[in-house]
């Protein structure tokens, strides 16, 4: 049998990895990545969850990291609403 080469993501796979070289590009040759955090701090589990989202937005035609930044401005506004005396 083939052994399939591509296998889920674990702890040790997390501790041995290391950069690449090259950049990771994307449709017009322009790099964009998008980030959910630090291992530690965000999980596997959460982590695949929010990929799997991002891919949602992307299918939709919608940009993930945008959604991403709004929600992120939305919440700050709101703080600062509460935080009003």
């Amino acid at each position: 049998k083939v052994q399939n080469s591509l296998t889920a993501l674990n702890k040790m796979g997390i501790k041995s990895s290391r950069p690449l070289d090259s950049p990771y590009t994307r449709f017009d040759y322009s790099s964009k990545t998008l980030a959910f955090g630090s291992y530690p701090d965000v999980s596997l589990k959460e982590a695949r969850k929010k990929r799997d989202e991002a891919k949602n937005h992307l299918a939709n035609n919608s940009d993930p990291s945008l959604i991403k930044v709004v929600k992120k401005k939305l919440l700050v506004m709101q703080l600062r609403t509460l935080s009003k005396p």
